[in-house]
């Protein structure tokens, strides 16, 4: 596929708003290794991670259990984001937020 920066180049709309930003791609690896240590239940709801949890993930993914919480610490504010992002997008809409 070649490096992530040439993929990012081909989303529409993306390649103006992402120039010259650099990926980490051993982080990324670093990651997918962690994230593919969680159970589907811990990936499914993170918020059931805790100590003992992230010592087995960290020594399934042979990383250190700092990286692990860097990873959660970054979805929780990445979750916290599109949260944000979702509300003021349904703000314009009359009616609000549509009730399921």
């Amino acid at each position: 596929m070649g490096p992530l920066e040439s993929l990012l180049g081909m989303i529409p709309g993306a390649s103006k708003a992402l120039k010259g930003v650099k990926v980490d791609e051993r982080g990324m690896e670093r990651m997918v290794a962690i994230i593919k240590s969680m159970t589907i239940k811990e990936r499914r709801n993170p918020n059931i991670i805790d100590g003992s949890r992230k010592k087995r993930i960290a020594a399934g993914s042979g990383n250190t259990v700092q990286s692990v919480n860097q990873l959660l610490k970054q979805f929780h504010q990445m979750q916290k984001m599109f949260g944000n992002f979702n509300k003021k997008k349904m703000r314009g809409i009359p009616g609000g937020m549509p009730r399921f």
